[in-house]
């Protein structure tokens, strides 16, 4: 017999429409590599590519010897002073949830989500972020990845989780640093209706039921990242996989 499973999951939902395009970005912040001083170009980095949304990695101190009594939502200290500065430098147009930044001056709002964990590794905690944004009147689910990098084992576990989290969207963007090039538990998520939308090395944006409009790669180096940055536009892609699925 068939049963058609739809699950209710909090993720992350961006509202958009009427032919208008989001931007995305996602950022490896290269949080251990003299943070500080790097703030004002991180925050302006992000400000000039007039991106909706951004799901940053390195912005929690993860680092299971420096944790140890720390309560999970205390150690986004990064992530913090990176907001804080991001709307210093961008008149206050960005909402922060944990390492989700939302654009209010774009139209985009914030509202409440939660963590989910990822497989750990031998020295790092390992999760993902989901929230709540409105932008228009489509819905978007948005989910914010760091894979583990010395423990490649995992990763399909962490990709698993991904298709758990996004199984009920008929909309949703993922992006990430993986740790990993294309292969076998990347390649997985795409069997859910996931296109890679852009994806340099280890870095990617993802997205199911939207179609990509454009896409750059902002260059690394100091003081802005040792990763690249990737940017993308993408719209609803009506014709796409719908977001339901038949189970056997």
């Amino acid at each position: 017999m068939k049963l058609c499973f739809f699950f209710l999951l909090s993720v992350l939902l961006v509202q958009f429409g009427n032919g208008q395009k989001l931007r995305v970005m996602s950022y490896n912040i290269w949080g251990w590599k003299d943070f500080g001083s790097r703030l004002n170009s991180m925050a302006q980095l992000i400000c000039s590519n007039d991106v909706d949304v951004v799901g940053i990695q390195e912005g929690v101190d993860d680092n299971k010897n420096g944790i140890s009594g720390f309560p999970p939502g205390s150690r986004y200290w990064r992530a913090n002073q990176l907001c804080a500065r991001l709307n210093a430098v961008c008149k206050n147009c960005f909402s922060c949830y944990y390492q989700i930044f939302a654009n209010r001056c774009k139209g985009v709002s914030l509202g409440g989500g939660s963590r989910y964990d990822l497989p750990d590794g031998p020295k790092y905690v390992r999760t993902g972020e989901k929230a709540t944004i409105t932008k228009g009147g489509q819905r978007v689910c948005f989910l914010n990845n760091h894979w583990d990098h010395q423990a490649p084992g995992t990763h399909q576990e962490a990709a698993n989780e991904i298709i758990r989290q996004s199984y009920s969207c008929s909309k949703a963007i993922v992006v990430g640093d993986f740790n990993t090039g294309r292969n076998a538990a990347t390649d997985s998520i795409l069997r859910y209706g996931f296109t890679y939308v852009h994806n340099v090395g280890i870095d990617y944006i993802m997205a199911k039921g939207l179609k990509k409009t454009y896409a750059k790669t902002i260059a690394g180096g100091y003081p802005r990242s040792d990763h690249p940055i990737l940017v993308a536009d993408v719209q609803p892609d009506e014709t796409s996989w719908s977001g339901f699925y038949w189970l056997q």
